[in-house]
């Protein structure tokens, strides 16, 4: 009978930590996610503010030829 609830709170035990280890492979999953789209944001404004740049040198070039003339 001792033997028995050994291997009864060995067994619990075990899928204790089978819990715990799926809670946290799936907050590591999660985070990834929120990192890759975190990225994908980033990559989008970073391609948004080049645009800008370059349309804001376009419009800023004739302005310096008229200066130097």
């Amino acid at each position: 009978e001792e033997l028995r609830q050994r291997q009864i709170k060995k067994a619990k035990k075990r899928e204790q930590e089978r819990r715990k280890y799926k809670i946290v492979r799936l907050q590591v999953e999660w985070l990834e996610k929120k990192k890759h789209e975190l990225n994908e944001r980033l990559r989008a404004t970073a391609k948004h503010m080049n645009h800008l740049e370059h349309a804001y040198h376009k419009e800023e070039i004739p302005l310096l030829e008229k200066d130097y003339e």
